[in-house]
């Protein structure tokens, strides 16, 4: 779940436990058990761009299936038409047409998307159609990088470009009410040549992390917290990286593999990583180099689905002369 513009797709909701009568077609309450409604929603990871204020990507629908989908069809954006049967090919489960902030969608916010009746059963293949040309990024100096400004942003085409979505599990739809979250990872979306964005631009990734179904979201949880200098009640840190590191991570670790997701804190010091599954992790706060302080690191730190662990503060030490 790093986000990683990325894609967690978490289902939520009704998910109706239903009992059939005898014909196995209607619930109790004379519901369809056959079909189920599947909600799309978007959110987004936090991300390490502490130059930007503001990502609107324009997504024109995202689409689904019953079978996943091979290397050959990866870059097919062929629109579904009337297409209603999840067994015959793709049909479109939202079709916003509408450009969404992704900064405003980060720990935890999401916005719905739109919505399908579908048949109940497995679902292992999804891709969202965002289209480039109406997609910008707008820098904290006011400076806007489309596809034809220079700077700009990189995209592989004009047009509709195609983000796959990864499958592990298939996501289950059930009789009642089930959410779709899609979930962006804008920081591994966009690669940022030398780190210079405001004058190199970025080069767009399409990055999708993954999914989350009614079967697994329970097993999810979040962490927050603040960053303070010297103590507990020190002053809120500004300018600070935090990270959520798998269990054992110490204060120095470099490798990469030990980092799950990536945030810088708000203006008040504030972090949040939500969709973490179950489980023990670290979360290590970094300040920028000419910051006079030190990186820390909070361990130890279990996350229980359903739940918030919420109000850990990291405490940053001076640098020692």
């Amino acid at each position: 779940m790093q986000r990683k513009f990325l894609l967690t797709v978490a289902t939520v909701g009704i998910a109706a436990i239903a009992a059939c009568s005898s014909d196995g077609s209607l619930s109790p309450n004379g519901a369809d058990a056959t079909q189920g409604t599947l909600v799309v929603k978007l959110t987004d990871d936090p991300f390490t761009f502490d130059s930007v204020s503001r990502v609107d990507l324009y997504i024109a629908r995202v689409d689904g299936r019953r079978a996943a989908v091979d290397s050959a069809q990866k870059a097919d954006s062929t629109h579904p038409g009337t297409n209603t049967n999840p067994d015959a090919g793709w049909v479109v489960l939202a079709e916003p047409k509408a450009r969404f902030n992704l900064v405003e969608l980060q720990q935890g916010t999401t916005v719905d998307l739109g919505s399908l009746k579908l048949p109940v059963g497995e679902y292992k293949g999804f891709r969202i159609i965002v289209i480039a040309d109406s997609s910008t990024m707008t820098l904290k100096s006011g400076v806007v990088l489309t596809k034809t400004s220079k700077p700009g942003i990189n995209w592989p085409k004009s047009g509709q470009v195609v983000i796959n979505v990864p499958v592990t599990n298939a996501v289950k739809v059930a009789p009642g009410t089930n959410s779709f979250v899609v979930d962006f990872d804008l920081a591994k979306s966009f690669e940022i040549p030398q780190g210079k964005l405001s004058t190199l631009g970025a080069s767009w990734r399409g990055w999708a992390a993954g999914i989350i179904d009614n079967s697994t979201l329970p097993s999810t949880g979040a962490l927050s917290g603040t960053v303070h200098r010297d103590s507990l009640t020190g002053v809120l840190g500004a300018n600070v990286t935090v990270e959520l590191m798998k269990n054992g991570s110490l204060v120095a670790d470099t490798s990469k593999a030990d980092v799950l997701a990536t945030q810088r804190v708000t203006s008040a010091g504030f972090w949040k990583f939500a969709y973490v599954p179950a489980g023990t992790y670290v979360v290590r706060a970094t300040p920028t180099k000419d910051s006079g302080y030190q990186p820390a690191v909070l361990s130890s730190l279990v996350v229980v689905g359903g739940k918030e662990a919420e109000g850990k503060v990291v405490v940053l030490p001076k640098n020692v002369p």
